[in-house]
Order: structure tokens, then sequence, then C-alpha cells
């Protein structure tokens, strides 16, 4: 008789416990309704949105032009960085930048490809903590260079898989590109420069 209590005890609380599971499962599950309806109002969410990213992108544009106008070239890039981000203001999660990195090119042919769509920080040589940023390279096509503080495009060539020259103002400026450590040297008018890979916004 105890052995027959017993076997119904554990046959019950067995039951009772599939029944917790079973209901816990049917709390956490998402009805495919839901998940539709989500989509649905989210779709609509994203093309109101529309006019507002139109209307923040101006007034980004506006902020970065007063912002190299002030030489706060670190502040202009994250602006530039912003804007050219769709604007922000989505209602989906950002995604989480990649770590720069850059194949090694086998040819100068290579070399161009590898670069166009490339960001520079540019610092002073001596300053080894890199506390004040003096411009911002971005090349933005095959054949030419966006110059932050000269706020204009200017022609560049790959001379060798690592030696890069932009048609400057009053000569080349010269770079030497070192692809496994992301970052390079320039020279310009007497100066030495370093570079910093910020990425590649554009791929």
């Amino acid at each position: 008789m105890n052995r027959n209590r017993t076997y119904v005890s554990t046959v019950l609380g067995a039951f009772l416990m599939l029944g917790d599971f079973s209901h816990a499962q049917e709390e956490t599950a998402e009805p495919l309704e839901l998940t539709r309806l989500r989509e649905q109002f989210q779709t609509r969410i994203d093309q109101e949105m529309i006019p507002w990213r139109d209307k923040y992108k101006k007034e980004l544009q506006k902020l970065e032009d007063r912002l190299v106008q002030e030489r706060r070239l670190k502040e202009a890039l994250t602006v530039k960085s912003e804007r050219e981000a769709n604007g922000g203001l989505s209602s989906k999660p950002p995604a989480q930048a990649a770590t720069p990195v850059l194949p090694a090119p086998d040819s100068t042919a290579e070399a161009r490809k590898t670069l166009t769509g490339t960001v520079w920080l540019v610092y002073a040589s001596e300053d080894k903590k890199r506390e004040i940023l003096v411009d911002v390279y971005h090349f933005l096509e095959s054949s030419n260079v966006f110059v932050m503080s000269s706020k204009r495009l200017f022609p560049w060539s790959a001379k060798a898989t690592t030696e890069v020259a932009i048609q400057f103002h009053a000569g080349d400026i010269k770079m030497t590109v070192d692809y496994a450590k992301a970052s390079g040297v320039a020279s310009y008018g007497g100066k030495d420069y370093t570079l910093v890979l910020a990425g590649r916004p554009n791929l």
C-alpha cells in the first residue's frame, strides 16, 4: 500500500512539474501575431522618421562646417561620421564598429583599392599622446582625397604599395602606410606627422 502511494505521489509530482514547465513555456513564447504587429509598426515608424532624418542630416552638415571653421577637427569628424551613418535617429540599435583592418596590397593598383574609403587622423609627430588633431584625410575615391582642414578634394596617387602622394596646395603630402599597424607617417612643408587609421565608413 505504501509502495503504491509512493508511486502515485511520484507520478503526480512529475505531471505537476511537466505542467509547470509547459505553463512557463506558454508564458515566455512570443505569439506570431505579436511579431507581425511589431514588424508592421516598426516599418511605419521608420517611414515616419524619413523627413526628420533628412532635416537632422542638414543640421549635422551645418554643425560640421562650423566645427571645421573653428578648427575643432576631431569633433567635426565625429559629426561627419554621424551624418554618414544615415543621420542617426534610427529606431534600431546601431551596429558596433569593427576594428579597422587593412590587408597589405601586392601592387599599386591594389593599394589604391585598399585605401579607397579609408579615413586617417593626422597628428603632429611630437604629439605622442595624440591630444591635438591636426587634420583628417578621407580617401573618398580612387583618385581624390578629402582634406578636412581645407574642406575640399585633392588628387592622390599610390607611388608604391606603401607610398602615397596627395597633390596638396604647395606640394605633395607624402604618406607612408603601415598596413599591419593601421598607422603611418606623413610629411609636408618640412614637417612630419603621425597617421592613425580611423576606419572605413564607406565600406
